[in-house]
């Protein structure tokens, strides 16, 4: 009785086994683990079936059990409780190791996806026609692309883990100033920003070339600034082809002025009777002859002008001038010159007390002040038009603004309102006669005198144009001719 207790307590113990193991299999079927389970299962099935022909064999063949018999039902008995507990002890270890061994898979697998990523990026960053480096918070370079070795002269090696400045030295091609204060503000502020005009970069030989282009800031998840990628490239060509076109455009200027001026002349000497009276037919077509030619007069002068800055022969003479004296006058000059004298009404604010005198060149920042002034005059297109000029005292720099509540600036248009030639689509519907040279003009003008111009705006709502100047004034420059009258 005992014998066959034994046996049947053996053949459920192990078919227990073999649930285990069929689970454990079933849960790791694709792995080591999982073939291993099948060996473990198909092992068990062979002790559970030779266990089961002793059964049989004792209880049909030999009636009468002696101890021996006894001894070896014992054994096995006890061999199928040890399977159980051990299969049952490791079942959540196993389980364990097969998890973390699928993520150890998993993480191999994104590791060498990330790797495949990375070099893919090595190899399109080393493709770029640009020059590219990356720096950190510590303004060291982590990064540094095949052309800005290049352009610069410095290999890898001598560039990655250096200061950026002492590898890429960017000055202003005027005085020779370094001029890193693009990364810096891309640092501080979180924005891409600009090179300015005129960036040379020096080589490892001291050899200098002209450089354009932007930085832009590196952030993490929120928002914390990392570090920052220049990107920056050779504009040697470009600059030569620039130069051609002033020097086309200087000369083409130069030829035209000249019957311009024979034409305003004889004009003048019809409109004034000189030929005979005219009658009001005949006056009407004189005049708009007199201002056709004007308008192309003021044209040639401003292409003569910007040829002129562009290519460096514009003399830049400053005086020292009370600046909230000389802003009220140009404030005169263009309400009185405006097409509808009165039609605006021009407020002045300054901070209290008298600031000092600077060194400005009159003529350059007056025609700063008279565009921007005309434009707020001019695409005020409301009853109650309201101009405010306000003068501000900064760190280092004046500030001076000026806001209209006029038509405003399409967002679409703004990223281009300083280019040559061009003009905001409702400017050009509200007002047929422009240029488009104006604010590119005064844009290279600020820029010469060592400062920025930048505006807010907002269509139907009104514009606000702000520009600095270094509260140490302008720089006195040589050159062969002043501005074009």
């Amino acid at each position: 009785m005992i014998n066959i207790i034994l046996v049947l307590s053996g053949a459920a113990l192990l078919g227990y086994a073999i649930a285990i193991c069929w689970a454990l299999h079933r849960q790791v079927e694709r792995s080591i683990i999982g073939r291993a389970c099948i060996i473990i299962l198909a092992l068990t099935c062979l002790f559970m079936i030779g266990y089961l022909i002793f059964f049989v064999r004792l209880l049909v063949t030999m009636p009468q059990h002696t101890f021996d018999e006894l001894l070896i039902s014992l054994i096995f008995f006890f061999g199928a409780v040890f399977v159980v507990v051990v299969l049952k002890i490791n079942y959540n270890l196993i389980l364990n190791i097969h998890e973390k061994n699928v993520n150890l898979t998993k993480t191999n697998r994104e590791l060498e996806a990330a790797l495949g990523d990375l070099y893919a990026a090595r190899a399109i960053l080393d493709s770029i026609g640009d020059g590219v480096f990356v720096i950190g918070k510590d303004r060291k370079i982590i990064l540094f692309n095949k052309m800005a070795s290049r352009l610069s002269g410095y290999g890898k090696k001598e560039a990655l883990g250096k200061k950026y400045d002492e590898i890429l030295k960017f000055v202003c091609e005027d005085g020779g100033k370094a001029n890193n204060r693009f990364v810096d503000d891309c640092m501080t502020k979180g924005k891409i920003t600009e090179m300015a005009n005129h960036t040379l970069l020096v080589e490892k030989d001291g050899k200098k070339i002209p450089v354009a282009d932007s930085a832009a800031p590196v952030k993490n998840r929120e928002g914390k600034v990392l570090g920052c990628v220049v990107v920056f490239r050779d504009i040697t060509l470009s600059r030569q082809v620039d130069r051609m076109k002033s020097e086309f455009v200087s000369v083409a200027s130069h030829q035209l002025r000249t019957p311009l001026t024979a034409i305003k002349l004889f004009v003048e000497f019809l409109a004034n009777g000189d030929a005979g009276k005219l009658n009001k037919l005949q006056a009407d077509y004189v005049n708009n002859v007199k201002e056709s030619n004007e308008r192309m007069i003021q044209l040639v002068s401003d292409l003569l002008n910007i040829s002129r800055l562009e290519s460096g022969r514009l003399r830049v003479e400053p005086e020292m001038i009370q600046l909230e004296d000389f802003i009220r006058k140009c404030i005169d000059e263009a309400g009185s010159s405006a097409e509808q004298p009165g039609k605006g009404k021009i407020i002045f604010t300054k901070p209290e007390g008298k600031l000092p005198q600077v060194a400005l060149d009159p003529t350059l920042i007056r025609q700063v002040l008279n565009n921007l002034l005309t434009n707020a005059l001019r695409y005020c297109r409301i009853s109650n038009c309201q101009i405010q000029v306000k003068l501000e005292a900064q760190d280092g720099y004046y500030r001076i603004g000026v806001t209209d509540n006029g038509i405003g600036i399409p967002a679409a248009d703004q990223k281009r309102i300083f280019e040559r030639f061009f003009r905001a689509r409702n400017a050009a519907l509200v007002e047929a006669k422009g240029t488009g040279l104006g604010l590119y003009f005064a844009k290279m003008i600020i820029e010469t005198a060592g400062g920025k111009i930048w505006f807010e705006s907002e269509e139907g709502k009104g514009t606000t144009f702000y520009f600095t100047i270094p509260a140490a004034g302008m720089k006195p420059k040589s050159g062969e001719k002043g501005l074009a009258a």
